[in-house]
């Protein structure tokens, strides 16, 4: 190979195609796909939308700003029914439209592994808001908490135990929802925390342990919180965080992954996640 754009391999078929949002228009990124014989088993990819995904935008007195969200009414979710467990995930766009998990957990409620979920996708304005918001803000997890799901249960109805509760991400979105589950356990009970960026630290970028500190100090022992790296990650302040969580009491798994920090790999342990929990 000279230099140049990387290339999808013409000969693989399994393509990982990144959506072109219409708020920033370019050409979509195209991934080939490999899967080598100890990956993650991805037994609801390409299941079909069963429930009902909707876009929706939501303005912020906190943040100062408007954002997408999209609101995942699964199957088995009846206006006149039971409420549904209630999930929030951030980068938002990313895992509802590129890694598919509106599907995968329709397919996982049909099968009858987890009972219905309404699932909000909080998505960012731009690059930079994202990393400064998913940076342990006390603001964002109020928008969240005191705008957000006030907005959704304004018309949709779900429950309001923390029990039945899940914020999720990946990277800095990994970190900012176990900061979530650390800041206000009476709303979310369960975290999930992929390829979380746990090296993070408000003043000392190379000081390490920050969260893991947090936790041991403050973390509720309720809790329950799914972490996981991949194998080719550094994964030390990751341990920290679940032997700090552990010593705390709270409930915590880690899994690995072979893989990188990539969205093909969360793309496959979501609902391996999703699992682990239950709701």
């Amino acid at each position: 190979g000279g230099a140049g754009e990387p290339r999808p391999d013409p000969a693989n078929p399994d393509r990982l195609v990144y959506p072109v949002d219409p708020q920033s228009p370019r050409e979509p990124f195209v991934q080939s796909v490999l899967r080598m014989p100890g990956s993650v088993p991805e037994p609801f990819l390409g299941a079909a939308l069963l429930g009902e995904l909707t876009e929706h935008r939501v303005s912020s007195d906190v943040l100062g700003d408007e954002r997408r969200v999209w609101v995942h009414q699964s199957v088995g979710v009846r206006p006149d029914g039971p409420p549904p467990a209630l999930m929030v995930v951030f980068d938002g766009g990313v895992y509802a439209h590129l890694l598919h998990v509106p599907e995968q957990v329709d397919a996982m409620v049909a099968a009858g592994e987890v009972p219905p979920v309404l699932t909000i996708y909080c998505h960012y304005v731009d690059d930079e808001s994202r990393n400064r918001e998913l940076a342990c803000r006390d603001d964002f997890a109020s928008f969240v908490v005191d705008e957000l799901i006030p907005w959704a249960r304004r018309h949709w109805h779900f429950t309001d135990d923390p029990r039945r509760t899940v914020v999720a991400g990946s990277s800095m979105g990994g970190l900012a929802s176990a900061w979530m589950a650390l800041r206000h356990p009476h709303v979310f009970g369960n975290a999930i925390a992929q390829s979380p960026s746990f090296w993070w630290h408000p003043e000392h970028p190379a000081q390490v342990n920050f969260m893991a500190s947090e936790w041991a100090q403050h973390g509720p022992r309720e809790a329950r919180v799914y972490v996981e790296m991949g194998d080719f990650e550094d994964s030390a302040d990751a341990k920290n965080f679940v032997a700090a969580a552990e010593q705390r009491g709270t409930s915590v798994v880690f899994e690995r992954f072979c893989g990188g920090h990539d969205f093909v790999a969360w793309r496959a342990t979501f609902a391996r996640a999703v699992r682990w929990l239950g709701l």
